[in-house]
């Protein structure tokens, strides 16, 4: 096991892509791990190929009631948190070079601006 054994680490944007294969790398360092995604069915295989997967919850980041949600959920049953990794993220679907900068709120908060608050 590695230097991150029993630390409880949260991945949004765990679904797959480069959430999965943190969540793929923190698991084989030990660690205890928290999945986020926006889809359940999506979460649920991924949870379901990470062995040190110790809660799962479907969550949209741009909601903060959903933050919120996911804050009880943690606290209820993990009693802590060691480290967040924010890699969730809405694509923009720009066409280069021209594309539609104008960016909806929503994209904008899950990107750039997205905090869990308390």
């Amino acid at each position: 096991m590695g230097t991150l054994k029993g630390k409880a680490i949260l991945i949004t944007g765990a679904s797959r892509g480069i959430g999965l294969a943190i969540a793929r790398a923190l698991d084989s360092e030990g660690a205890k791990l928290i999945l986020v995604g926006r889809n359940r069915g999506p979460l649920a295989r991924a949870a379901a190929q990470v062995p040190g997967t110790v809660m799962s919850m479907p969550v949209d980041v741009t909601m903060l009631g959903d933050g919120k949600r996911l804050i009880a959920a943690v606290q209820k049953q993990i009693h802590r948190l060691d480290v967040l990794i924010n890699n969730a993220a809405v694509s923009l679907n720009l066409t280069p070079p021209f594309g539609d900068f104008s960016l909806p709120k929503r994209r904008v908060h899950a990107n750039l601006l997205v905090y869990i608050k308390r």
